[in-house]
């Protein structure tokens, strides 16, 4: 999505948050566990440095393991210090990465990590409940056949989210890397509009990072210019003696939320 504002008021930034539900029962000790940290662990390494990244344990009801942080050696060291054991609970940790307190006007994606089977007789009630709370879904799942992850694929296909499936442990973090490659980085383009183009009411914006080139066009609006009042004293300067056109090199910072098909890619 691409928005435009004018120079006058200032964009806010865009606050933007994964938070991953990590399986962590017992059925995900050894191999499993230990792929899914390599894969969260390559996840910091990529992911825009404006995306905070969290962290909640899929066993029991649910736990926090990191609330949702920019802080890269925080992520990664919660992470690491992972243990699996108990009850498998995955859908009692989307319940409560649903329910994590969020910034508002912030977008939230959730990202699934279940190593194994995992059932919840209130599972559509859950993914319900998660529903409106979250932006996106993505889940990646181990092996395939009856897993109790049906209401979780339904509800990651549903919000525009991506189903990964790892056909054996040794595919885990590929898996994870193939499910979040498309978070789209943030760029800000500042425009100086002249004065000749005070009608324009779209402008078309060009990116180029050296192999590839996006077009698209972003609707733009102009400030309405201050009455002109007459002075008094010194000859009138440049930019006064242009009245009403106060908007001369009016500077329109377009904030470019690039869903660019991943090509600069969050």
């Amino acid at each position: 999505p691409v928005s435009a504002v004018s120079a006058t008021t200032p964009p806010k930034p865009v606050l933007r948050e994964m938070v991953v539900v990590l399986d962590a029962g017992a059925d995900m000790q050894g191999g499993r566990l230990q792929a899914a940290k390599a894969g969260l662990t390559a996840l910091a390494d990529v992911a825009p440095n404006d995306v905070a990244l969290g962290l909640v344990l899929g066993r029991g009801v649910g736990s926090v393991a990191q609330t949702p942080t920019r802080n890269r050696a925080a992520f990664k060291k919660a992470v690491a210090d992972v243990t699996a054991e108990g009850v498998t609970g995955v859908y009692g940790g989307v319940l409560t990465a649903g329910r994590l307190a969020k910034p508002v006007g912030a977008n939230r994606r959730l990202l699934i990590v279940a190593g194994g089977p995992s059932s919840d007789a209130n599972s559509d009630d859950v993914t319900a409940d998660v529903v409106g709370r979250v932006d996106r879904v993505d889940l990646v799942s181990v092996g395939t056949g009856a897993d109790g992850l049906a209401d979780l694929r339904t509800l990651a296909t549903s919000s525009g989210g991506t189903v990964e499936v790892a056909p054996a442990v040794e595919a885990l973090a590929g898996a994870i890397n193939a499910a979040t490659s498309g978070i789209p980085p943030l760029m800000t383009i500042t425009v100086t509009v002249p004065t000749n183009w005070s009608g324009t009411e779209r402008l078309t914006v060009i990116a180029d990072n050296g192999s590839q080139r996006l077009a698209t066009e972003v609707p733009v609006r102009f400030t309405p210019a201050a009455p002109a009042v007459p002075a008094s004293g010194p000859e009138p300067g440049l930019l006064s003696s242009f009245g009403s056109l106060t908007f001369i090199g009016m500077v329109f910072v377009i904030l470019l939320i690039a869903c660019l098909l991943a090509a600069f890619g969050l």
